[in-house]
């Protein structure tokens, strides 16, 4: 469908990008992701930002494991 950029916000330092990806974004909305070992176990802001460059923020820091599912359609 269309490409979108996911980037993990340090959760204290909100300007500091930890780790960034490009994905396509499927047409039922979802996309998969492979972030480096490193984070997991971390808590980042999720960022996603699509090609007119708005960006859409996770409400709340996300604590990553080894696999993480996040839904940006919950309040």
């Amino acid at each position: 469908c269309d490409t979108i950029t996911v980037e993990l916000h340090d959760q204290f330092a909100f300007n500091t990008i930890v780790s960034s990806q490009n994905v396509v974004l499927g047409t039922n909305g979802q996309a998969q992701l492979s972030f480096p070992t490193g984070v997991n176990g971390g808590t980042f802001y999720i960022v996603i930002r699509g090609r007119n460059l708005l960006e859409t923020w996770s409400k709340l820091p996300v604590t990553f494991g080894a696999i993480t599912i996040y839904d940006f359609t919950l309040p």
